[in-house]
């Protein structure tokens, strides 16, 4: 009836017409150094307009908001911002002999995509990004995840990075996967996965973490509570792509909202350190759970008691501060997508058009 909701291209898909679209202040905020630019701009002493080709050199000082280096000449130009309704260029330096004047279009011509490298030690956090806290995103091919980095920050080797990447992936499948990190309010940045590791049954424990038994998965606190959850937002999934009650635009609007779901809850099963085996079917087909319910609100109400079931055992188990606020936003995040989700499937008489 609908088409199939599709999976996000790649964060390095058309991201220079992307960018182009942006208001010229926002881009100039967002643009990392290294990036070619053309930018025109109207001088104050002439009706010409001018237009160059430039790269950007710098980024960090808060005024101008950037510099570019023509590729024409040898002068330095300064991008400056003094409200949020205007752009100018002006020259480096007094001495310069260039016509400043309002910037009045920008164009991204290339963005630089650096490598990020895994090794057995781990995935290599970003330089610029090592420490940091504060809201981190990053967007891949398989979806686009939040994360709130608090404490001591991003550490050198930190599997957060690759965590919209492990969602149905084979963790020995990363060589050449693209994505693309900033935090809140900084530069957005582009990469692409180097994997440097030996592949060898040891190696980057962080992530491709090894098939668990079922004996090991039954003591698990969280196991099964977090795979159902998984299981219930997989069938929702399906059941809206078939109900006729939802049209094209709604279906999509679900599902995006699912796919965010599913990004959250294997953030929380990170940071509760959950096991997950590599086949749940295949290796523990007694741990697989096909959760059975009738109505969209029942489906969500499911995964609510299993999240509180997560977050209490979690609290019982564990002191470490850092840990408990990551689990608890973790968790927050995941019943303020539920209580949005319910304004959007539920019924007045809380049942789908067809039951899955």
């Amino acid at each position: 009836m609908t088409t199939p909701f599709t999976q996000p291209q790649s964060p390095l898909t058309g991201i220079e017409d992307d960018l182009s679209e942006l208001r010229n202040h926002e881009l100039l905020k967002t643009i990392p150094p290294e990036t070619v630019l053309t930018v025109s701009w109207q001088p104050t002493s002439t009706d010409t307009p001018v237009t160059t080709t430039a790269e950007v050199t710098d980024t960090d000082s808060p005024s101008p908001l950037v510099t570019l280096a023509p590729e024409s000449d040898g002068t330095m130009l300064y991008a400056t911002c003094p409200d949020d309704d205007s752009l100018y260029i002006k020259p480096a330096t007094p001495t310069q002999a260039i016509d400043g004047g309002e910037l009045r279009d920008v164009t991204v011509q290339s963005v630089p995509v650096k490598p990020l490298y895994i090794t057995d030690d781990g995935v290599n956090t970003p330089g610029p990004l090592v420490g940091k806290t504060g809201y981190l995103s990053i967007e891949s091919d398989t979806g686009h995840t939040h994360r709130k980095i608090t404490d001591d920050g991003l550490e050198e080797h930190d599997q957060r990075i690759l965590s919209p990447l492990m969602m149905g992936s084979n963790p020995h499948e990363l060589d050449g996967r693209e994505l693309s990190i900033w935090l809140l309010d900084e530069r957005r940045r582009w990469y692409r996965l180097v994997d440097d590791r030996n592949h060898s049954l040891d190696s980057y424990p962080l992530v491709d973490r090894p098939a668990y038994s079922a004996a090991d998965l039954e003591e698990n606190p969280y196991y099964e509570r977090l795979e159902t959850s998984w299981e219930v937002v997989q069938q929702l999934k399906r059941a809206v792509q078939d109900d006729p009650q939802f049209d094209d635009e709604s279906e999509d609007r679900i599902v995006k909202r699912l796919m965010n779901m599913e990004s959250h809850l294997f953030g929380v099963q990170l940071d509760v350190d959950c096991p997950k085996p590599r086949s749940k079917r295949d290796a523990n087909p007694t741990l697989y759970h096909n959760p059975d319910w009738e109505t969209y609100d029942e489906a969500l109400s499911m995964i609510e008691t299993r999240l509180t079931a997560v977050s209490d055992a979690h609290r019982n188990a564990i002191t470490d501060t850092r840990q408990l606020t990551d689990v608890r936003l973790g968790v927050h995040r995941l019943e303020s997508a539920i209580e949005d989700l319910r304004e959007y499937v539920t019924t007045p008489t809380g049942k789908p058009t067809d039951t899955p």
